[in-house]
């Protein structure tokens, strides 16, 4: 069994964050991810979005500046913007897991399962770490409801050839209210309607 000073189940930010100063500190690191490598943010999340609003924005301050001497208004093509956004999603998870291999660390592709508090199960291999980090993020849960099969999580919405006229956001949490709160241009601007509910109400604070 290979042994490990610390194992990290997760390579998102939040394993990669404690992963990377372990690793610089001397300690055998090994990380687990069994999906894509930089985890939420950089592959469907954070910078996919930031990427797809900031055409956006640049459409919103061109319209303030046409009665300043800008002339037009730049249309925006989704498919293009879509081509734009996956050039870079594409590179993310091999350039991560290089980051971590580069790093010293052992990166492992897979699924990990517990065999006791100590030890970790991939495929038919298993290992062993004095400490075991668990940042293995979230995940969307789909409503038991008629016409599950059409719903889309956020990771879809980022991901979409071709964008709905109109779409309904559904769920408090960040990733559900981020995009037509932080991004109501993002939805209003290329859609006709957006529309947004939440249990009890409780959504987040946006800046």
């Amino acid at each position: 069994m290979q042994q490990y000073d610390v194992i990290v189940i997760g390579g998102g930010p939040g394993g990669l964050a404690a992963a990377y100063p372990l690793a610089q500190a001397g300690k055998k690191v090994l990380v687990v991810e069994r999906d894509l490598w930089g985890g939420t943010c950089p592959n469907y999340g954070c910078d996919p979005k930031k990427m797809l609003y900031s055409a956006v924005q640049a459409k919103s301050y061109a319209a303030r500046m046409t009665s300043a001497g800008l002339n037009g208004i730049p249309d925006i093509n989704w498919p293009k913007l879509m081509a734009f956004k996956r050039a870079y999603t594409r590179t993310v998870p091999n350039g991560t897991r290089s980051g971590v291999t580069g790093a010293g660390m052992i990166a492992v592709d897979g699924e990990a399962r517990f065999i006791d508090e100590r030890t970790i199960a991939v495929g038919q291999d298993q290992y062993e770490g004095q400490d075991i980090i668990i940042a293995t993020g979230v995940q969307p849960v789909l409503p038991n409801i008629r016409g599950q099969e059409l719903i889309k999580t956020s990771r879809d919405f980022l991901d979409m050839d071709q964008l709905p006229q109109r779409v309904a956001s559904s769920g408090p949490g960040t990733s559900a209210w981020s995009w037509p709160t932080s991004r109501p241009k993002l939805a209003q601007r290329y859609m006709s309607s957006c529309t947004a509910t939440g249990r009890c109400g409780r959504f987040p604070k946006t800046p």
